[in-house]
């Protein structure tokens, strides 16, 4: 009796203390300038981007994923989802990492989901007390050209206690310039109610970004510049000394709040017309945020991952 009260009095504070240790971990930004004035960045191509974000429902959690309402074409999708003891971080999110895992599909790349503008595909996945994240993979075409894949993202809704409320939304993506000539820069739009706060950490691993084979790793054009609009919010990864050439992939990723509304998103490949140097040059920054790492949430982490089993315990006695 008593080591099943212990467990309760030492669940109950983990629930207690986790919001305050999740605002802490992120919410330390460093605006370095603010202009009103765009960046003249030229388009090349439209890269599909059906946007992902999760519900909690009873014993379950729904993967929704959106396609906004202006992208011109249909898409196919292929999904696959795993469920975790332990989440994992968002620099370690990427579709390498994650590729030896379990995986459960949902679609099969001879039949992907076709999705169309304006509409919105469902899943429900079950959760159970052992359960800590939630991963939701898929890859990206254009349905009028299904083996030209474009994207890949790698999504997860980390749950905060036994009950599953969903903590934080982490979104790591690849993006392919499918295009037959270099970028410099990735443009990507969200619709909704959705501001800069809300965005808790962003893909910047340590180290120089570096390419192998033809895969950018390591955070290219990170930190992004951030923009806000009346429809939400515009973020742009740029990168003039690496450019992308064509058919190489490069990663970006970040962590929102996990209660937003989100209508959907668009996105461009394409390459900034300032100078070399546009970022020294007040006339076109905008507002750049760099995501201050916290160690006492990575400690947290590894707490939670350690003392949550032995919690579990106590609490079947």
């Amino acid at each position: 009796m008593k080591k099943s009260l212990l467990g309760v009095l030492f669940f109950t504070l983990l629930i207690a203390f986790t919001p305050w240790v999740a605002a802490q971990s992120f919410n330390k930004t460093q605006n370095i300038t603010q202009q009103s004035e765009p960046l003249p960045i030229k388009k090349f191509r439209e890269i599909p981007i059906p946007l992902q974000y999760w519900e909690k429902d009873g014993e379950g959690i729904w993967g929704n994923i959106i396609l906004y309402e202006e992208v011109p074409n249909p898409v196919a999708i292929v999904r696959d989802y795993i469920v975790l003891i332990d989440p994992i971080l968002l620099e370690n999110l990427t579709w390498d990492n994650t590729s030896d895992l379990n995986w459960i599909p949902i679609d099969t790349p001879s039949n992907p989901y076709i999705l169309n503008p304006n509409t919105q595909i469902e899943y429900y996945i079950p959760v159970n007390q052992n359960v800590s994240a939630i991963l939701l993979r898929y890859t990206v075409a254009w349905a009028s050209a299904q083996q030209a894949i474009e994207a890949h993202f790698v999504n997860e809704a980390i749950l905060e206690n036994i009950n599953g409320t969903i903590n934080s939304s982490l979104s790591n993506f690849d993006v392919r310039n499918i295009y037959n000539k270099k970028i410099n820069c990735f443009k990507l739009e969200i619709f909704g109610k959705i501001s800069i706060t809300d965005i808790l950490d962003i893909y910047n691993p340590p180290g120089a970004p570096y390419k192998y084979n033809n895969i950018w790793y390591g955070g290219w054009g990170a930190p992004p510049y951030f923009d806000l609009q009346a429809y939400g919010i515009e973020i742009l990864w740029m990168d003039e000394t690496r450019p992308i050439e064509p058919y190489e992939w490069f990663q970006c990723g970040f962590t929102l709040k996990s209660n937003l509304t989100l209508w959907g998103a668009r996105s461009n490949i394409g390459i900034n017309m300032t100078s070399k140097d546009a970022t020294a040059n007040p006339k076109f920054i905008k507002e750049k945020i760099k995501v201050l790492r916290n160690p006492f949430f990575l400690w947290f982490l590894e707490l939670h991952k350690n003392i949550v089993p032995i919690i579990r315990y106590l609490l079947r006695l």
